[in-house]
């Protein structure tokens, strides 16, 4: 029981304190930690090596690095910056780098403020490169199309 909260308080410090602009908690010391904890999830030093299991993991670990990447400071300070939605198309190669343009989808020719919106996406995807996609399951890559919307976040 405490191993799993120990796992969660790290997890939300991890996730929330980006939100918030504050540097995460310390994390406890190694010995603390039981050996499942330790292989369970990636560590700060082993995230950018992470290799999701399944597509699962993989969607959730493909939103953390977005997360990590999106200026959505520079949209929120727009009016009704909640209704700049938009829909992407990007294609990954089987080491989860982006190859090719990132393509619009919805809106399909952003302008105004939807522009804006796009390249906050693009940089944010190229910054997140590479993906973390799952090893060996998708020897010619894939398609994604991502959805970025600053009131809910992001969705595949």
């Amino acid at each position: 029981m405490k191993t799993l909260l120990t796992s969660l308080i790290i997890l939300v410090t991890s996730v929330v304190s980006p939100v918030f602009g504050n540097e995460p908690m310390s994390r406890p010391s190694s010995d603390k930690l039981t050996e499942s904890s330790k292989t369970d999830k990636p560590t700060e030093s082993s995230k950018q090596n992470y290799q999701p299991k399944n597509n699962a993991e993989m969607v959730q670990a493909i939103k953390q690095k977005l997360e990590k990447s999106w200026e959505l400071e520079l949209l929120v300070g727009i009016s009704n910056s909640d209704k700049y939605k938009l829909r992407v198309q990007i294609k990954v190669n089987s080491d989860g780098f982006v190859v090719g343009k990132i393509k619009p989808v919805d809106p399909l020719e952003p302008k105004g403020n939807y522009l804006l919106a796009f390249e906050l996406a693009e940089k944010a995807i190229m910054r997140a490169n590479p993906l973390p996609i799952v090893p060996n399951k998708f020897p010619n890559g894939l398609v994604l199309e991502i959805t970025f919307d600053p009131y809910t976040g992001f969705s595949f």
